[in-house]
């Protein structure tokens, strides 16, 4: 699946790259574009559940969210800043679980995501850690749902 997309994603690029192209046709194609790359990044997703689900991440060692969140915060620093964002921070009692290293970067990376999209400009971020578990709390809108409604289906 990933190939046929890749080859529509290509050829989709080198339409946009046509300087006689209508600015109503550079839209349509520009969101065919955009649509193919929502489909590539489902599939990836999808892919790495059922790699998940078949249990094809074997390798585990012992893992310092803590460690990890902070390195993914300094990576991001900059988006950070863009959206004048306050992250406030004690991650000083380290969260060790055994977990895959990819597994646990792809965790990390979605917690930190999720807090910045749903969010607002100038708002907050706040991640703390007690030594058994992780909380990342932001400024964003209320929930509309219950939230364990939200965990249900896992």
């Amino acid at each position: 699946m990933q190939t046929p997309l890749a080859v529509i994603k290509s050829k989709l690029e080198m339409v946009l790259q046509d300087k006689f192209l209508s600015g109503s046709r550079y839209i349509e194609i520009g969101k065919a574009y955009e649509s193919a790359n929502k489909l590539s990044k489902l599939n990836e997703t999808l892919l790495l559940l059922s790699k998940i689900e078949n249990q094809q991440f074997v390798e585990v060692t012992d893992t310092d969210l803590c460690k990890l969140i902070n390195h993914q915060l300094d990576f991001i620093e900059e988006l950070i800043k863009l959206k004048r964002i306050q992250v406030t921070t004690d991650l000083l009692k380290p969260v060790i679980v055994r977990i895959n290293p990819y597994l646990a970067e792809i965790l990390v990376n979605n917690l930190i995501s999720n807090a910045l999209k749903h969010n607002y400009e100038g708002g907050k971020i706040i991640i703390t850690s007690t030594g058994r578990q992780i909380t990342f709390s932001n400024s964003g809108k209320p929930l509309t749902i219950a939230p364990e409604k939200l965990f249900q289906r896992f």
